[in-house]
């Protein structure tokens, strides 16, 4: 099998992300490009470079921003990257801001770039609400008619008419299989008889971790807070997600929400929604010369798999891996 990774090694020489919020929170009034823009600049700072020290920058997203078609530029020129340095955006779904730093890689191995910050964002708070086919249509009509034709449309006005479709749920849907990211997970459950009761205490453990390294200060040198001049109301310093009080006996109070009768997956033992942005600074190992890296990369693999057993894909991914690099 032919590597997908021929590529000199990597040196990260710094990172930073903005505290990880649940959506319509504490970061609701953040656009994605602000929030990339926050984690560029510290990334930028822990590294002790300058925004025109860098030659390129990639940023990855899924929902995109619908006045930020490049998000990736924008974010760079926010940031005070000069407007003669290039930037763009990738997208591969949930590895959107991993495909940033192999592409980032890339440029640095073409030579053509020295100094790249790669990254990823997201505000899915923000992914906004769609009109339906027949609102549309209507609108359309409506902004090209006359007078007494717009009296007449606004007669055919039904409360249907203006029933939003959410971009972020037809967005989770894979419209091969018609299955969103849920179901999907329940189909896993289901093939490996994963209990209700194991994806809780899998989930209460991960709550515990997370609340414990918050305590611990291990956030502390990675967590850039968003200012309230960003924010809103609050600076927003810590992830909101982790529930220092959670336990077995609430989570199991939970309904499930993709299969009412059989199923398994709650709002307890899945992911969230989220906002928030991560960025690095990367170079290759053998330019960093007066510099002590974060890490190296040395290798990659992406692989598919059956959109309806979605979750198995890092499986397949770590497994290529190793059968590359032995």
């Amino acid at each position: 099998m032919p590597t997908e990774t021929a590529l000199p090694a990597l040196a990260i020489l710094a990172g930073a992300r903005t505290p990880f919020a649940k959506a319509y929170g504490a970061l609701a009034q953040v656009p994605a490009d602000q929030l990339g823009r926050v984690a560029l600049l510290e990334a930028l700072a822990r590294a002790n470079l300058a925004p025109t020290d860098i030659d390129e920058v990639v940023f990855g997203t899924v929902a995109g921003q619908t006045d930020a078609s490049n998000l990736a530029r924008v974010i760079a020129l926010r940031a005070g990257v000069p407007q003669d340095r290039i930037a763009h955006s990738v997208n591969r779904n949930c590895a959107s801001g991993l495909e940033a730093i192999t592409t980032g890689w890339q440029i640095l191995a073409d030579g053509r770039a020295g100094v790249v910050v790669a990254g990823g964002t997201e505000s899915m708070t923000n992914v906004p609400f769609l009109w339906n086919q027949r609102a549309k249509e209507w609108f359309l009509e409506l902004k090209r008619a006359s007078f007494w034709r717009r009296l007449a449309l606004f007669t055919r006005i039904r409360p249907s008419l203006f029933k939003p479709v959410p971009a972020l749920e037809l967005g989770l849907t894979d419209p091969t299989c018609g299955l969103n990211m849920g179901q999907t997970a329940e189909v896993l459950a289901k093939q490996f008889g994963i209990s209700r009761e194991e994806q809780d205490r899998f989930a209460l453990a991960s709550h515990e971790k997370a609340v414990t390294a918050w305590k611990r200060g291990f956030f502390a040198n990675e967590v850039v807070p968003v200012p309230a001049e960003i924010a809103g109301k609050d600076q927003v310093a810590m992830d909101t997600g982790p529930r220092p009080g959670q336990s077995l006996a609430a989570l199991a109070k939970l309904p499930t929400i993709f299969d009412r009768k059989a199923g398994t997956v709650t709002a307890g033992n899945s992911c969230p929604i989220t906002d928030g942005a991560a960025a690095l600074v990367l170079r290759l190992a053998s330019e960093v010369r007066d510099q002590e890296p974060l890490g190296f990369v040395h290798a990659y693999a992406i692989a598919g798999c059956d959109p309806r057993r979605m979750g198995l894909g890092p499986v397949y991914a770590i497994d290529k891996l190793l059968r590359q690099t032995g």
